[in-house]
């Protein structure tokens, strides 16, 4: 469930806790949320990243999603553990999605 998530207080923890992994995982979850907050996407727990990338057809925020999906589908489920550095790149991605959202 998405909607009832405090993101930037869980990624604030993970990061305090360096686990960048799933910092990264919380960051694509908090722009799935303000997506459908948006009225975007419409979430569903069993669609594929690639049903929101559809969803999003000419959307100018569309680009900088398929920059988060590459982001997280490399970190999550390729158990890629990032460096401080390589997280910190990462997050600027991540923000600069959420930043469009505003």
């Amino acid at each position: 469930n998405i909607e009832n998530n405090n993101f930037p207080l869980l990624i604030q923890k993970a990061k305090a806790d360096k686990d960048f992994r799933k910092a990264v995982r919380y960051y694509y979850l908090w722009v799935l949320q303000k997506l459908t907050d948006r009225n975007l996407i419409n979430w569903n727990k069993d669609k594929t990243d690639y049903d929101y990338f559809l969803e999003l057809k000419q959307h100018p925020i569309k680009e900088n999603f398929a920059r988060n999906t590459y982001i997280y589908d490399y970190t999550w489920y390729g158990n890629f553990e990032l460096n401080q550095k390589e997280f910190e790149l990462a997050e600027s991605i991540f923000q600069r999605t959420l930043h469009q959202l505003k």
